[in-house]
């Protein structure tokens, strides 16, 4: 990506974010948009833009950290919606890659919902990787929670944001 389209793009998000502060943080719409563009913007800028809200609005940070979701996040689904996001990645080097900056609690989620034998494909993998560049594992990491935006779109799986957010 050009640099001129990322500086466009941070501009047109701080504009919104501009707004969306001196209205109070009413408008759920502008969120909603903010969250969508944050969405759909690699991880490199993500982290640089929320460390520039953070800065500037940490209650609003938080509003949109709320209603975003991350790779991080996948450890929040319920093991059936883990299995579903699975299915949908179908590249074992993605999944290894994914993996390959994440916490234990991330891995053992991702390999305990995985058959044996994916499991087993993708461990190998993740083990004849060796050192990675970083934007290759966010991209992999962005690829993973485009399929969780997409089944929570076509309303396969539920991403709870909140505690109130689902009933059991």
């Amino acid at each position: 990506m050009d640099n001129e389209l990322v500086i466009n793009i941070g501009q047109y998000i701080n504009e919104k974010i501009d707004t969306l502060i001196s209205d109070g943080h009413n408008d759920h719409d502008g969120v909603k948009k903010v969250v969508d563009i944050i969405n759909n913007v690699d991880r490199g800028i993500e982290k640089s833009l929320f460390e520039q809200l953070d800065t500037k609005d940490k209650e609003f940070s938080d509003l949109i950290r709320d209603n975003l979701f991350t790779f991080e996040d996948i450890v929040k689904l319920d093991d059936i919606g883990v299995q579903k996001v699975l299915k949908g990645v179908t590249d074992e080097q993605t999944l290894a890659l994914a993996l390959k900056a994440t916490s234990e609690e991330i891995k053992s989620k991702i390999y305990s919902n995985l058959s044996e034998g994916k499991r087993e494909m993708v461990q190998e993998e993740y083990e004849t990787l060796g050192g990675v560049r970083i934007e290759d594992v966010e991209k992999a990491q962005q690829q993973i929670t485009t399929v969780v935006k997409q089944l929570e779109e076509e309303k396969e799986i539920v991403v709870q944001r909140g505690e109130e957010d689902v009933i059991y």
